[in-house]
C-alpha cells in the first residue's frame, strides 16, 4: 500500500489527544513519530490481519482483528493519488489487481477489467 493523502490511527478526536500527548515538540512533521509508534504497536499487539475495509467520499478505513483503525483521506493536490493498494511484488503494469483513490475518484483494476 502506498499512501500519499493524510493518514491516522483510529478516529480524529483520539488522533488529536495522541498528537497533543506524543508529538515532539517544535517537530517540523509531528505526526510522523506518532504514526510509525502506532504501527509499531499495532504490528506487534494486533498483528497485520485485516477484518474490515469501508471506503468512503472522504476516507479508506481498514481495520485489524484487534479494532485498531488505519484511516487515510482522499484528498490531494489535483492530478495525485491519494492511496494505492495493488498486488504485492509486481509492478502496475504487470499487476493483476490494483485499487488506488486519485483526484477523489476510486480506480479498480482486475482480471480482465479495468475502470472507476
Amino acid at each position: 500500500m502506498t499512501i500519499e493523502a493524510d493518514w491516522r490511527i483510529g478516529d480524529e478526536a483520539d488522533w488529536q489527544a495522541k498528537m497533543s500527548r506524543l508529538a515532539p515538540e517544535g517537530a517540523v512533521e509531528p505526526e510522523e513519530p506518532v504514526q510509525a509508534y502506532e504501527l509499531a504497536l499495532m504490528r506487534w499487539s494486533d498483528g497485520s490481519d485485516v477484518v474490515d475495509v469501508a471506503l468512503t467520499e472522504e476516507e479508506l478505513r481498514i481495520t485489524t482483528r484487534g479494532g485498531a483503525a488505519i484511516v487515510v483521506g482522499s484528498s490531494v493536490e489535483p492530478g495525485e493519488t491519494a492511496w494505492h493498494i495493488g498486488q504485492r511484488g509486481a509492478p502496475e503494469h504487470e499487476a493483476t489487481w490494483s485499487v488506488c483513490c486519485m483526484d477523489g475518484v476510486v480506480y479498480v483494476k482486475r482480471p480482465g477489467k479495468s475502470g472507476a
